[in-house]
């Protein structure tokens, strides 16, 4: 059984107090009368109080020096993380630079069109930009937990990207009516899909969810849907990402309380092939599309998708076959 300091030390200042009181000659029920006048409860909270002081002080004076000792221990596991995983992370920030090279050069086209041409898509074009940027920092943020060992925090980061994918592409297969009105949203204190309930499919609706503009999109296959909500499972309470987390092997006899080199494939592959759709979205004016520049990106982003993937994949075969991770 485990010592319990405080309370060892609660009996002790009873011992101690009792035995100046005999030594001051008060007989056992003068002693007792006088605890109880005291207040046990009183004597405990006295006690406590002191411990708890006495800890802050020595938390205090040594917080520099465990806290450094705790960075190198994450700054060894980062180095160890990046060693490991170094491929498809150089893959994954390639991937970005592309999509960035990409999105400039649609900007670029855009901004040389004529006032009529500018004025048929400029909410579209406002709207499916902003949510390009909005991923494309997504990315970035998931790529950062990814290489500090936070494979679960990624893959609830990757939620948002496919929802911001979901509304990238209805968005593009709808009008100026709704883009607009998901633009106008943004200056009104209104429900999170309402924008959407000017869109002809949903005419005549009360209110609309983020299912039923899923519904309408063709990239919502049954394997995404499979993935959105796993990742839902894993942004809530949910028992399953308690019992069987990504940073965690199905046979671990620890429980993971920080970084983990493990389950690092199916977020960077997953926040990889919706940026890459979120993207297409972006460039959804023919004008681009048709050009010779417009093509190439969507050839090398596409071919690119699967270095990608391939270099994760390889990765979590060679290193965790037996389903070994490094955590702490």
């Amino acid at each position: 059984m485990s010592q319990d300091f405080t309370k060892d030390l609660i009996w002790t200042e009873l011992e101690k107090y009792v035995k100046k009181q005999i030594d001051s000659g008060l007989s056992n029920d003068e002693i007792q009368a006088k605890i109880e006048a005291i207040g046990t409860g009183k004597v405990v909270t006295t006690v406590i109080e002191q411990i708890s002081n006495d800890c802050i002080s020595s938390i205090y004076e040594n917080m520099y020096e465990r806290v450094m000792a705790e960075r190198n221990k994450t700054a060894k596991f980062i180095i160890h993380n990046e060693q490991l995983w170094q491929s498809g992370f150089v893959a994954s920030e390639m991937m970005y630079l592309i999509v960035i090279e990409s999105a400039e050069a649609y900007c670029k086209i855009f901004d040389e069109l004529t006032d009529g041409q500018k004025r048929e898509r400029q909410y579209r074009y406002t709207v499916l930009r902003e949510l390009h940027g909005r991923a494309c920092q997504e990315f970035l943020e998931i790529l950062c937990l990814l290489k500090s060992g936070f494979a679960d925090g990624a893959y609830a980061r990757w939620r948002s990207m496919y929802e911001l994918s979901i509304v990238a592409q209805f968005i593009r297969q709808n009008d100026e009516t709704v883009a607009k009105a998901y633009y106008e949203g943004s200056l009104a204190d209104e429900k999170e899909y309402e924008w959407a309930k000017v869109a002809p499919c949903f005419v005549g609706k009360k209110s609309v969810t983020f299912r039923m503009i899923q519904q309408q999109c063709d990239m919502a296959t049954d394997q995404w849907q499979k993935q959105y909500r796993l990742s839902c499972k894993v942004l809530h309470a949910a028992p399953q990402s308690t019992f069987a987390r990504l940073g965690s092997p199905a046979n671990a006899k620890v429980v993971a309380i920080g970084h983990s080199d493990y389950g690092i494939a199916t977020p960077a592959i997953n926040s990889a092939i919706t940026l890459a759709i979120i993207s297409s979205f972006h460039r959804f004016s023919s004008i681009f599309l048709s050009s010779g520049d417009g093509t190439v990106y969507s050839y090398v982003t596409t071919k690119w998708l699967e270095k990608i993937r391939e270099r994760y994949s390889e990765i979590e075969k060679n290193c965790f076959n037996g389903n070994d991770a490094t955590t702490y």
